[in-house]
């Protein structure tokens, strides 16, 4: 998924735009059950899944290499403190965030790091206003 723009990490406009469109588009609550769609930095149509039982089947991308198949629910973030590019929005100091994963174990993960601590997410919780 392109959600941060090539060179910069920073949060990708059609991203944003999307996401923004998604959380404040409806108030009906079956906009939960359907994936979302935005467009990448290069023009292409992502789509964004639902988090739902077995969602990490869909998240291989090499399916003829079955030892970079590996993906679990131990790894698939479902809920997490804020993270921002100015240290006075992070919950914790030094930088970093409490992290659910979908298995049910939480985890710190300092920043920058991956997902959702990284600056293409910080990025957009600024330009959201989260």
């Amino acid at each position: 998924m392109a959600m941060a723009e090539p060179g910069t990490g920073d949060a990708s406009i059609g991203f944003v735009a999307g996401f923004d469109a998604w959380l404040r588009g409806t108030t009906d609550p079956e906009r939960f059950e359907k994936a979302w769609q935005f467009e990448g930095p290069f023009g292409e149509i992502e789509e964004t899944l639902r988090l739902r039982e077995g969602i990490e089947r869909f998240l291989i991308e090499d399916i003829n290499n079955p030892s970079a198949s590996n993906i679990s629910q131990s790894s698939i973030p479902v809920m997490f403190d804020r993270v921002d590019l100015d240290v006075k929005g992070f919950n914790h100091i030094p930088g970093g965030v409490n992290v659910l994963f979908m298995d049910g174990h939480v985890e710190f993960v300092k920043y920058p790091g991956p997902f959702p601590a990284n600056r293409a997410w910080a990025s957009a919780v600024d330009k959201l206003n989260l």
